[in-house]
């Protein structure tokens, strides 16, 4: 729904559009003041359609924005890891790269987000 949306008022792809957030069954109500990119599948990240909301991150706004998108059908919180997932699953990341994500998010100390960084890009074993 979103996507389609974002081709009929001319927003492009990978590009940042700043504008208001309006709840999806009330335009009038104006949730926030924020940044949307949008990233048409396969050329994202998950190779699947994705839209990207920067928003304040005040928990009232938050809130109110989280409460808005449920209301859309389908639309729910991703899972922690399932970005990852659905890109390993779509062939857009392999096994080791998949590891070095992980190695990543979880590195404690430089050294380990150093040796994550090298193993998400391919460059573990050069």
């Amino acid at each position: 729904m979103v996507p389609q949306d974002t081709r009929k008022k001319g927003i492009r792809p990978r590009h940042a559009h700043v504008g208001k957030i309006v709840h999806p069954q009330d335009a009038e109500n104006v949730l926030d003041t924020g940044v949307n990119l949008w990233f048409p599948g396969p050329q994202s990240f998950t190779g699947e359609d994705m839209l990207e909301f920067h928003v304040h991150g005040g928990n009232a706004v938050v809130s109110s924005i989280l409460n808005a998108l449920s209301t859309v059908p389908g639309v729910r919180m991703a899972e922690a890891g399932e970005f990852s997932r659905r890109a390993f699953d779509n062939d857009k990341m392999d096994l080791t790269t998949l590891e070095g994500v992980s190695d990543l998010i979880n590195a404690e100390t430089e050294a380990q987000r150093k040796l994550a960084v090298r193993q998400a890009h391919g460059e573990l074993f050069r």
